[in-house]
């Protein structure tokens, strides 16, 4: 056997075609990217369970399954700070319509649970409850309309995580749309 057929560090012999078969990217790296923008808390989990499993099995996709940690990391801190943002909004300028102060109270009380894998479907199911109130007890229809439309995101929200189906990123834009609506309308009545 002749050097040139041999691999270039590890001595091992080639194949046929005279090169060292590339080693495998761990499928979990992969989906766990995805899953890190489409629903960041899963796309998490999956990227550091890949990131290991990778790591163990000697299989490329480390790189990118740290990718998807720092994707649903930025994507979670964005999706929290706007509904901070918007909830604060809603807290700073309020007007005396109820309607505001019990839908800032159904957002506040379950917004780290939401997309909690866990809780979720739970503090869904409470955050519906309690935006419905607040529509109730809203004295303005431009409030009562925006609360409304975001009871519904919701309820669309929870039908889809109870189907196991992944709510898609448009549903997400329009749970941010509408509750920017409302922070709006709330924080436009003085």
């Amino acid at each position: 056997m002749s050097i040139n057929q041999q691999g270039p560090l590890t001595g091992e012999v080639l194949g046929a075609a005279g090169s060292i078969p590339p080693r495998r990217r761990h499928p979990l790296a992969v989906v766990g990217l995805i899953l890190a923008i489409l629903l960041p808390p899963f796309g998490f989990m999956v990227s550091v369970v890949a990131y290991f499993m990778a790591k163990a099995d000697g299989r490329t996709g480390k790189g990118l399954a740290l990718g998807g940690v720092v994707v649903s990391i930025l994507i979670s801190v964005a999706w929290t700070g706007a509904i901070i943002f918007a909830i604060n909004r809603i807290t700073t300028n309020a007007k005396a319509d109820t309607g505001c102060d019990t839908a800032r109270t159904a957002l506040l009380n379950n917004a780290g649970k939401v997309y909690d894998p866990e809780h979720g479907p739970d503090a869904i199911r409470a955050t519906i409850a309690g935006l419905d109130t607040a529509a109730g007890e809203a004295s303005d229809g431009a409030v009562h309309d925006a609360i409304r439309a975001l009871s519904d995101d919701y309820n669309t929200l929870l039908s889809a995580t109870q189907s196991g189906a992944s709510p898609d990123a448009s549903l997400r834009s329009k749970i941010n749309v509408d509750a920017f609506k409302i922070a709006t309308v709330c924080s436009g009545m003085s």
